[in-house]
């Protein structure tokens, strides 16, 4: 399918394409996160018998590369919309010389040209960047489509952090109300996303089995370290930036200007030594009916 036709249903809150700076910002966002938590899948998750993996809205790859240096005996194939981000994704590959990963384009959002059966586990982070609640139920169908009898599905995806700085909650709170109005979060009232309360629910009515979670509490405080909180700190004004836009189009110029002057004062406030935060990150993972004994 064209790169064209693809890109003009694009749902993702950031432009990606000719981006370079939001590519770098999730490969650094993705190294932060994989980092803290100690592991690129749940301690819980069986990898006995899983070959093929695929990573939906791989970004630039940093998980898919991630996993395929980490089990080379895995083929690894990452997905996502932006030709931009695959192109990135390919030249990283290429670079660290890793032949069981690639890349291919899809729309997530439509029919998967993807055989049925084909992987043993499939990844998705973050989904909530681009999908509606109505989705939900037919992205995870697909996954069930194209997992084996017995794969797996693991989601992943954050809730805005908690902090003890005031201009850092006033920017959670306009990106969460923005999310709430572009109807992308499961809040009633806009005050946070929601997503991690429903992972659980929307593996359950999608059919799937032995359903498991593990929570990770990301400590981005002063004290945590100078790397990930200088780490975290950046991400957060780079954020800030690329959602410029975005906020503008749905709460107004008047709220754009208010973010502005925001960040300065959250960039002030993260860098004392007493700011504290926490990010919070929910891996949900289910498998599919076993016709056959897949996994031992």
């Amino acid at each position: 399918m064209p790169s064209d036709s693809l890109s003009n249903r694009n749902t993702y809150f950031i432009a990606t394409e000719e981006n370079a700076p939001e590519v770098a910002r999730l490969v650094y966002q993705k190294q932060l996160i994989i980092q803290a938590q100690g592991e690129l899948l749940p301690d819980g998750i069986d990898l006995r018998g899983v070959r093929t993996v695929l990573d939906l809205a791989c970004g630039p790859g940093t998980w898919a590369l991630e996993m395929a240096t980490a089990y080379p005996h895995m083929q690894m194939v990452g997905v996502d919309l932006s030709q931009t981000m695959l192109a990135y994704a390919a030249l990283y590959a290429q670079a660290d010389a890793i032949p069981t990963v690639r890349f291919e384009q899809m729309d997530m959002l439509h029919a998967w040209p993807l055989p049925a059966a084909s992987f043993d586990l499939v990844n998705a982070d973050y989904l909530q960047s681009f999908l509606q609640p109505h989705d939900w139920p037919r992205l995870l169908a697909e996954c069930r489509r194209v997992l084996r009898p017995g794969g797996i599905l693991k989601l992943g995806e954050l809730e805005f952090g908690i902090s003890t700085g005031a201009a850092t909650e006033a920017l959670y709170a306009i990106w969460a109300r923005t999310m709430k109005e572009t109807g992308r979060t499961f809040s009633s009232d806009g005050r946070h996303l929601g997503i991690t309360a429903m992972l659980r629910p929307l593996l359950l009515d999608a059919g799937y089995q032995r359903i498991q979670h593990k929570a990770y509490a990301v400590d981005y405080s002063s004290r945590s370290g100078a790397e990930v909180h200088r780490g975290f700190l950046e991400d957060v004004i780079m954020l800030s930036r690329h959602l410029g836009p975005f906020v503008a189009r749905t709460l107004g110029q008047a709220v754009y200007e208010q973010t502005q002057q925001l960040i300065e004062q959250a960039q002030a406030e993260m860098e004392q030594p007493d700011f504290c935060c926490i990010v919070y990150y929910l891996a949900a993972w289910g498998s599919t009916p076993a016709e056959t004994a897949v996994f031992p």
